[in-house]
């Protein structure tokens, strides 16, 4: 008797649906997350295995035993920030203005004690030097126009020799009368008296009143100039000051014409501000305040609201 052995070769189709579903179920067994619950399997944290997975080979990805060697190998250093929110942190970096990612700044601790506040000294009227030199200058300014008028000054455009301005005129008695020997007093201190005056003294209610009051009394101009007088209406003269040639009485060098108006400016400014309606004087105030101020408007206010009621 004659046994015949037959042998079966089973030939794989790699296209065949079989093998397709096999190679599937062996590629999802060895996916990240497959991988990454292996290891948390074994007391790991996701981070953890996150990192492992990240950092081997791509062959070892698929071994369990790799991975839990790489976490052995390379423990994690301590960090001293909270880990509670892997999220920002894991994606910090992305957001350079993060909480992770700020700078710390250490403010300085200030002592409000230490701080020193200087106190404004409050210049009073009846002591200010600044308003007595301006008022001297408008008396002596006052008393040159009045020469002018009369024709006591003759030969107003004559220099002396060596000089860069007329000998009759204001420049010249300010430097020899008021200025001093050595020039103590220029004309650069005028302007820093009258710049006072207008900061310091025209600011407070009804304070300008009094500076007014004190320029206008018996050791200042000692009364206003007489402005029906063509030559005394130094708001008209400035005016036209270009069209007319003698409008500074003949005078011609820079000096001269500078020291004039400088002197124009300030009679101007503290006289006629009244005059021309640039300031209500502090009864006029009083008068629009006693008639349409806060206090009326509430008073009325009340009288409406009580009929009101009624």
């Amino acid at each position: 008797t004659t046994t015949t052995t037959t042998t079966t070769t089973t030939t794989t189709n790699p296209y065949s649906i079989n093998n397709t579903s096999s190679t599937t179920s062996n590629t999802q067994q060895h996916s990240q997350q497959h991988m990454i619950q292996q290891v948390m399997n074994l007391g790991y944290t996701r981070d953890e295995a996150l990192r492992a997975y990240t950092n081997v080979s791509t062959t070892d990805r698929t071994d369990t035993n790799k991975l839990v060697e790489y976490l052995v190998k390379n423990p994690k250093k301590d960090d001293k920030k909270s880990t509670y929110n892997t999220y920002s942190n894991t994606n910090s970096s992305y957001y350079p203005y993060s909480n992770s990612n700020k700078k710390k700044v250490y403010r300085p601790v200030i002592n409000i004690d230490d701080i020193k506040v200087e106190k404004e000294e409050i210049c009073d009227i009846e002591e200010c030097e600044c308003l007595e030199h301006v008022g001297i200058m408008l008396r002596e300014y006052k008393n040159f126009l009045l020469k002018v008028y009369k024709n006591e000054n003759n030969d107003n455009d004559k220099c002396d020799k060596d000089k860069d301005y007329e000998k009759n005129g204001f420049y010249a008695y300010f430097l020899e009368a008021i200025s001093g020997e050595d020039g103590e007093y220029s004309l650069s201190d005028v302007m820093d008296d009258f710049i006072h005056v207008m900061v310091k003294h025209d600011v407070r209610y009804g304070e300008f009143n009094k500076v007014y009051k004190k320029i206008l009394g018996e050791d200042a101009l000692n009364g206003k100039l007489d402005e029906n007088i063509e030559l005394f209406n130094l708001l008209k003269r400035n005016r036209f000051t270009h069209d007319n040639d003698d409008s500074y009485f003949g005078f011609k060098s820079v000096k001269e014409i500078t020291i004039q108006q400088l002197m124009d400016k300030m009679y101007c400014y503290i006289i006629n501000s009244y005059d021309i309606g640039a300031r209500l004087n502090k009864q006029e105030y009083d008068d629009l305040d006693s008639k349409f101020g806060l206090k009326v408007k509430q008073e009325l206010k009340k009288d409406d609201d009580a009929d009101d009621d009624n």
